[in-house]
């Protein structure tokens, strides 16, 4: 960690108040910073960043939606949602989408509960003419009649996207649990009716409260905006000088809380119930909620953080470990600060609990408490704060670098809470031991200042009331006395300790120096073309350094970051998981058994830097390991170990299969959107499998058929994997040898013959035929439709990627705004490429609650009608910019380690190899022009042409009947399994 003096500003920036504070900042983060306040009293942070590609800008605006007048509530989101859709200087609704969409940009925001952030990133070159527009949100925005109007739709349909989804719901209920006056009682989404009916009905003008709330609250001295870009510190000072100066100075008081708010969320009247809450999908659970004082203004000593770590333990001693591997009554236990606000905070133990537990859920309860009065009654352990303290300041001080868009909200939003020296570590350091004040933490958590709410299907006869906002059924009633008395007096039992120490923290932090260049053998090096010295190609591509007939394994030693972290991908292809759906289920649930066995000594792991997952896939398994390097093989072979050896318990056996079950099943309730990108995959990719032939499947499995599948797994493998960070070439080739010996020596594994190979394919469709899937939205309350509207365009040269590229960068912001701002067709609505098993396609996704998806369609056919003579009336100026954008963005450098790999993993997960595809790709892209990309577009995508080949999966929501026979010129597929055997495939890579 350093500690760097702010860059002062000179004396040419007389709007400028400088300040002096020091930043502490990454090891490694050699950018220059400057905190400044213009004399308006807007704060900014300015970092200025020779080699970024992207530049980035964000505002954090200190007002949220518990500020939302009583009688609008959501006027806060509505707000956010107003200020993209023109302003005085630029008018144009899309003109700040379209400028950052042609320059390689995008943005984003949101509205919580004390703000709202906003935020873009853009190519670095054109961060002035976005930061102007930008700045004008805040100075003159239009709120015009019509856009106001359309715009209430869009929030209706974001919202309407949330009502069957339980993660909104729960948190509607907590909010529902504060006291009526409290705001944080508030319904904060909005809807139309609040937007729209209800005002209109008392007689508000929407519009004119839209005025007033932006006046009432936008003001200079409640902003907090962070910039980067590769502009020197001084450029940056005049850039942010010249265009936030005009934004108002109303020197308002922090509008949350309010004055005269003297009524707390939580008092004596609102605590000690239960509420039971029947879910949308098949889950069970509880949720105790403490609610705290504000504990944020110690972000220093960070209280929460020690509490949540040992609630949340999960290795021996812990109530996790307790509850789940001994009892099997939970599946899952995360603990910790959730909701915080200026004036109160919750903290939440949240357990996920299986069907045995259900009888047990006061005993479960009971546990938890047991813990804590271990804790209440044993002193703040400093060693154990320490090792929290060491974790943090290694994890801050070796932090990877955030997207420029990410950082700068993270940033602003942090601003507001911590003081200039701690902008940038503030979220990160616990420097201070206040072992007082963890304990007047600790001390709350007591069973009499606590509401629960518990959450099962088997609640539905209970749930006599609906919640207001989201119609969630539930009741309310009081704990009862003797519960509360059994669960104050409860005793710690001898299952229950205090974690050891963790052998895991890393001490040897040494970056490893790079003994020799690594670059391809000629034998080995992609087909690559000869590239102009300004493309950015990486120097070093992954080296194949070893290969066996059970494994191939790829490696990098990391050149760009300098950190003492790698990462391993490894896919451990078996010839048995892709035969059949019992065998990927089995699978499955391998995976998962095997990953809940490594829990215990993985925790420790996770708590000092490093991660693990084993994750099922089509072909086998995935094994993900990252973080500090120094004892990262000796976990993952920690983890092949278990999966060799594994031992299951009939008990967890049918823990996890209830798990795995019940996570099909809820696929039903996940967004209609998903179940036509689910329906796509499975008509037209190989292998794949319906969430009922899985479910089918799993349902008669026995222990004994997950015995017998384990060594029929592990026979037969193929490992591929990659090896990128501070890892030297000779100890991967040591690490990748202790694999294979323990896997030949205790899975007796043998390579999977050629011949045998699994192969991942795609349905080759039939040139000049429109087919189509339909289906009634699983989840019969849910009134939302969507469409998955796919162009095959086939097995894809550079030339094909490239126009397929540049067509979706053309047709990206368009397509959003005719047919989300313009149609109000949705709130989801997304266009781009989709290649799978080296298959390029095109496909437009929309989510709506006011057309079927047969209606969908037809608006996106007008669409692409308008957009053809668009293309056809492009200029040769705008055509070169839309080049110059998608070659910038293929040439972006990563931003940290996981983003370089991610693009090798996916280049050896595909067997494709081409690890500098994106330099070949972006000297394609310089030799097209506009009649090539319109020849491209007209032979794939236009409806007048013979050889468009679509698939259009629609999924139509409760309020829209389902067509009985196909449309005109359709192909319909009624029977998925028919489908798949009589489609022809294209092959493999």
């Amino acid at each position: 960690m350093s500690t760097l003096s702010a860059t002062p500003a000179s004396g040419e920036h007389p709007s400028v108040q400088t300040s002096t504070d020091t930043l502490q900042l990454p090891a490694l983060d050699t950018r220059h910073y400057r905190a400044l306040t213009l004399t308006n009293q807007l704060r900014a942070l300015l970092i200025s960043d020779p080699e970024c590609d992207k530049a980035a800008a964000a505002m954090d605006v200190r007002v949220g939606h518990l500020s939302d007048p009583d009688d609008i509530p959501g006027l806060a989101h509505f707000h956010e949602h107003m200020l993209f859709l023109g302003t005085e200087k630029y008018p144009e609704e899309s003109n700040y989408t379209s400028f950052l969409q042609q320059h390689g940009g995008s943005s984003n925001a949101y509205t919580s509960t004390e703000s709202t952030n906003f935020y873009f990133e853009v190519q670095h070159q054109h961060l002035e003419g976005a930061l102007d527009r930008f700045a004008q949100f805040f100075i003159s925005p239009l709120f015009t009649a019509d856009a106001t109007d359309r715009e209430m739709q869009a929030v209706d349909s974001e919202n309407g996207k949330n009502l069957q989804q339980d993660q909104w719901r729960m948190y509607q209920m907590i909010k529902m649990m504060a006291a009526p006056t409290h705001p944080f009682h508030k319904f904060g989404t909005g809807n139309l009716i609040t937007l729209k009916t209800a005002p209109e009905e008392k007689g508000i003008n929407v519009r004119e409260a839209l005025l007033k709330f932006h006046d009432d609250h936008v003001s200079a001295n409640n902003l907090r905006l962070v910039v980067v870009g590769r502009h020197s510190i001084d450029e940056l000072t005049d850039m942010v000088e010249s265009m936030f100066a005009p934004v108002k100075n109303l020197d308002l008081p922090i509008p949350y809380p309010p004055p005269g708010l003297d009524v707390p969320p939580f008092g004596p009247e609102q605590l000690g119930f239960r509420y039971n809450m029947v879910p949308v999908g098949d889950n069970r659970g509880v949720k105790m909620i403490f609610p705290m004082p504000a504990y944020r203004q110690h972000y220093e000593s960070k209280p929460g953080r020690y509490a949540s770590n040992l609630i949340g333990h999960e290795g021996p001693g812990s109530i996790a470990s307790f509850l789940k591997n001994e009892k099997h009554w939970i599946n899952a236990l995360v603990a910790g600060p959730s909701r915080s606000s200026a004036d109160f905070e919750l903290f939440q133990v949240s357990m996920d609990v299986t069907e045995t537990g259900w009888d047990h859920l006061d005993e479960i309860i009971a546990t938890v408490f047991q813990y804590i009065r271990l804790l209440q009654t044993t002193e703040v352990h400093e060693w154990l704060w320490k090792e929290l303290a060491v974790v943090s300041e290694l994890e801050f001080k070796y932090k990877d670098q955030d997207s420029p868009a990410d950082a700068v909200s993270r940033l602003s939003a942090g601003m507001q809470l911590y003081r200039p020296e701690h902008f940038v570590s503030g979220p990160y350091l616990i420097s201070k031991f206040e072992p007082d004040l963890i304990m007047d933490l600790i001390r709350r958590l007591t069973p009499d200042n606590m509401n629960l709410l518990v959450y099962s299907p088997t609640l539905e006869a209970e749930a006599t009331e609906r919640e207001k906002w989201y119609g969630t059924k539930y009741s309310k009633v009081k704990l009862v006395p003797e519960v509360l008395e059994h669960w104050r007096t409860a005793t710690v039992t001898e299952t229950l300790a205090m974690p050891n120490k963790n052998e895991f923290i890393p001490s040897n932090l040494h970056v490893k120096s790079r003994s020799h260049t690594e670059s391809f053998a000629a034998e080995e090096a992609p087909a690559s073309a000869t590239l102009s010295e300004e493309t950015k190609a990486p120097k070093v591509y992954p080296t194949k350094v070893f290969e066996s007939a059970l494994s191939t394994i790829w490696h990098k030693q990391d050149d760009l970051f300098h950190l003492p972290k790698g990462i391993c991908s490894m896919l451990l292809v078996s010839k048995a998981t892709p035969l059949s759906p019992r065998n990927y289920v089995l699978t499955h649930l391998l995976a998962v058994l095997c990953e809940n066995d490594v829990m215990e000594y993985g925790y420790y792991a996770e708590l000092a830097g490093l991660r693990y997952s084993l994750n099922h896939d089509q072909l086998g398994m995935v094994l993900t390991l990252r973080g500090f390097d120094e004892k990262l093989s000796l976990l993952g072979l920690k983890v092949l170990e278990r999966l060799c050896s594994l031992k299951v318990k009939e008990s967890s056996f049918l823990q996890w299969k209830d798990a795995i079950l019940r996570n099909y099943k809820n696929f039903s309730r996940r967004q209609p959107y998903e179940h036509a990108q689910q329906q796509s995959n499975v008509c037209l990719l190989h292998p794949q499998w319906t969430q009922e032939e899985k479910m089918a499947a799993l349902e008669p499995l026995s222990l004994q058929d997950l015995e017998a599948f384990i060594p029929e797994f592990l026979s037969q493998l193929k490992v591929e994997a990659i090896y990128h960070g501070n890892f030297e070439q000779e100890e991967v080739i040591h690490y990748v040898k202790d694999v294979e010996s323990l896997l030949v020596s205790a899975a007796k594994a043998a390579p999977i013959p050629s011949e045998l190979y699994p192969e991942r394919r795609a349905v080759c469709l039939e040139p000049g035929k429109t087919y189509v899937r339909r289906i009634a939205a699983p989840h019969a309350e849910n009134d939302n439709s969507a469409i998955y509207l796919y162009f095959q365009v086939g097995q894809a040269d550079l030339q094909q990627e490239a126009l397929m590229d540049m067509l979706c960068q053309m047709i990206r912001e368009p397509a959003y705004d005719y047919l989300r701002t313009k149609k109000q067709l949705g709130y989801i609505v997304w266009s781009g490429v989709r290649s799978v098993f080296g298959v390029e396609g095109f496909r437009v996704i929309i989510q709506s609650t006011v057309e079927d998806p047969v209606g969908l369609r037809k608006h996106i056919e007008e669409f692409l009608l308008e957009f053809e003579k668009d293309l056809h009336n492009m200029s040769t100026e705008e055509f070169n910019k839309h080049i110059s954008t998608v070659s910038a963005r293929k040439l972006e450098s990563d931003q940290k380690l996981s983003q370089e790999t991610a693009k090798y993993w996916q280049e050896i997960y595909n067997g494709r190899y081409a690890f500098d595809q994106r330099e070949r790709q972006v000297e394609v892209l310089k030799t097209l022009d506009k009649d090539q990309v319109s020849s491209f577009f007209s032979q794939y995508i236009a409806k007048a042409s013979p050889t468009r080949t679509v698939f259009s999966t629609e999924v139509f929501g409760a309020k829209f009947p389902l067509p009985s026979e196909p449309l005109e010129d359709e192909i319909l597929i009624e029977d998925v399994v028919q489908f798949r055997r009589k489609s022809l495939l294209f092959p493999s890579i």
